[in-house]
């Protein structure tokens, strides 16, 4: 899509999202967390309605292209707008609910799946995390001086 778009800059949002039944395009932004840097929230809204404004221009009566900004683990749009910094509305909040329900995908499911593969992923990184002769010899250190709490 983003060739014809004949965009000065080249943007990329993290998805283009079609509603046909509401003949809507929403081009969607998705953050994991519900916090996001105040400079790169501008940007990142500046994009998506260029982008959109391109679609816009693009697109046949009577659809049209609306940004969306997805924090996945917040169901709050008030929150969303606040940890967006203020940078878009509630009508482009979208919560991690919303998303799946538009792709007919089970929110409950993918959240069960991420914190195994977390879990499973959890003694990989320590692994490689140990390989690094810096954090290797100060976590020696730590456990020499007894600093390390023993039942956390």
């Amino acid at each position: 899509v983003t060739p014809y778009l004949n965009l000065q800059k080249n943007i990329e949002p993290d998805f283009l999202i079609i509603d046909a039944y509401m003949k809507q395009c929403f081009v969607l932004e998705l953050k994991d967390g519900d916090n996001f840097d105040t400079k790169k929230a501008q940007g990142e809204v500046n994009n998506l309605v260029k982008y959109s404004s391109a679609m816009n221009n693009k697109l046949a009566y009577p659809w049209t292209a609306k940004i969306k900004v997805c924090m996945f683990n917040q169901e709050c749009h008030k929150k969303i707008v606040e940890g967006f910094k203020g940078c878009i509305t509630e009508e482009d909040a979208m919560s991690g609910y919303e998303l799946c329900m538009l792709l007919g995908l089970d929110k409950t499911e993918i959240a069960k799946q991420r914190e195994q593969a977390c879990s499973q992923n959890f003694p990989f990184f320590l692994e490689e995390l140990i390989k690094i002769d810096s954090v290797r010899e100060w976590l020696k250190r730590l456990i020499r001086n007894d600093q390390i709490e023993k039942n956390p």
